[in-house]
C-alpha cells in the first residue's frame, strides 16, 4: 500500500463524499447505534471556518481551494463561460452555497402524494425536513496516510 501506514480500520458503511447527499446518508445510518459510519470527503471540514461560516462571504469561496470550479462544455450557440461552482469541503454545497434549506411547501407535497408519490405527503415528510435544521456533532481523525 504505497503511502498508507499500517493501521487498519473497519466501518460498516463508507461513505465517498462528504457533500450533502452523503452527510444526510451518513446521519441517517448513524442513527443507528449499533453500527459505525465513515465520511470520506476530499475537501475540509467547515466547522470553526469563519470564511466559510459566514454566508456573506459565500461568493469569496468561488474559485478557490473550497470549490471544484467546474466549466461547462463549449456551446456551439451560446455562453459557454458558464462555471458550475462544486463545493469541495465537508457538507458540500450546502457548506458552499450560502447554506439554504427549503422546506416544501404542505400543498405542493400533498399534491404530489396525489399524483402517485404515495408517502409522500406534508405530514409523512414533515420530520425529514426538520432534520435538516438539527446541529450535529461531528468527531474528526486525522488521515490515515498524512
Amino acid at each position: 500500500m504505497n503511502g498508507c501506514n499500517e493501521k487498519s480500520i473497519s466501518y460498516d458503511y463508507v461513505i465517498c463524499g462528504g457533500g450533502t447527499a452523503g452527510c444526510v446518508v451518513a446521519r441517517r445510518l448513524a442513527e443507528n447505534s449499533n453500527v459505525t459510519v465513515c465520511v470520506i470527503e476530499a475537501g475540509p471540514s467547515d466547522e470553526g471556518n469563519d470564511i466559510i461560516m459566514d454566508i456573506r462571504k459565500w461568493a469569496e469561496l468561488l474559485g478557490t481551494q473550497f470549490d471544484y470550479n467546474y466549466s461547462i462544455e463549449e456551446q456551439l450557440y451560446g455562453n459557454s463561460k458558464i462555471r458550475h461552482s462544486r463545493a469541495k469541503i465537508l457538507g458540500g454545497c450546502s457548506s458552499h452555497n450560502s447554506v439554504i434549506a427549503f422546506i416544501a411547501p404542505a400543498y405542493d407535497m400533498d399534491q404530489w402524494e396525489k399524483l402517485g408519490a404515495y408517502g409522500w405527503n406534508s405530514k409523512t415528510t414533515k420530520k425529514y425536513f426538520n432534520k435538516v435544521f438539527e446541529k450535529v456533532n461531528l468527531e474528526t481523525i486525522p488521515p490515515l496516510n498524512s
